[in-house]
């Protein structure tokens, strides 16, 4: 009965509910994730302009800032892996060697800008009227070298022919003019093989011509 009359004057110890202290916790953990994503972000940030200018410095070394056609190593590379594909799949490849013609003459006689002028506008016109798959190649000062799978050398012909009148209708002062050869790959010939015989056929035209490789 005693016990009885001190039930109610018992002081129940309070508990603490389960998770209190839980808020301030949670706001740091939730904090220290903000920090870790913002770093992460940062990080990000800076892997992408290092991607950038990766990308930059590459383009830089592969393609030619005048002409905006392949630099010759890259752009053997890149013809590489055209013939390589186009021999597993049983496809012509033309091989075509181009000279600007009189490129000299207007460098003399107009100044060095006008001779840029004239191979910017020959590269733009080989990118226009070759086929968008061709690997085209500043081969050197005036010198161009094309790979154009998945077409003869009929094809590719008519289709420089073509620039050649665009070219030709470009020209003021000075004309401009475009000597180029053809050579269909064949199988298992090497590249450079197909590159003389090119470069080859363009010489004898030119000297039979004394313009383009082929008569417009």
């Amino acid at each position: 009965m005693e016990l009885e009359g001190h039930v109610g004057q018992t002081s129940i110890p309070r508990t603490t509910p389960e998770g209190a202290g839980a808020p301030g916790r949670e706001f740091s953990v939730v904090r220290t994730l903000r920090r870790r994503i913002n770093a992460l972000r940062a990080r990000y940030e800076a892997l992408l302009a290092e991607v950038k200018e990766l990308r930059r410095l590459v383009r830089t070394y592969e393609i030619d800032p005048l002409t905006k056609v392949y630099t010759r190593q890259a752009g053997m590379r890149h013809i590489g892996r055209i013939v390589e594909q186009a021999r597993e799949e049983g496809n012509d490849v033309t091989i075509v060697f181009l000279d600007c013609d009189g490129l000299k003459r207007v460098n003399d006689t107009m100044k060095h800008s006008a001779g840029d002028r004239y191979l910017r506008t020959v590269g733009k016109l080989l990118r226009g009227f070759l086929t968008s798959k061709a690997a085209i190649v500043r081969w050197g000062g005036d010198e161009f070298v094309c790979a154009v799978p998945n077409a003869d050398t009929e094809n590719v012909g008519w289709r420089l022919r073509s620039m050649q009148r665009e070219l030709a209708r470009r020209g003021k002062k000075q004309p401009y003019g475009v000597s180029f050869g053809l050579a269909a790959l064949n199988p298992d010939e090497k590249i450079s093989k197909a590159i003389d015989r090119a470069d080859g056929h363009m010489y004898e035209q030119k000297v039979e011509h004394h313009s383009g490789a082929l008569s417009i």
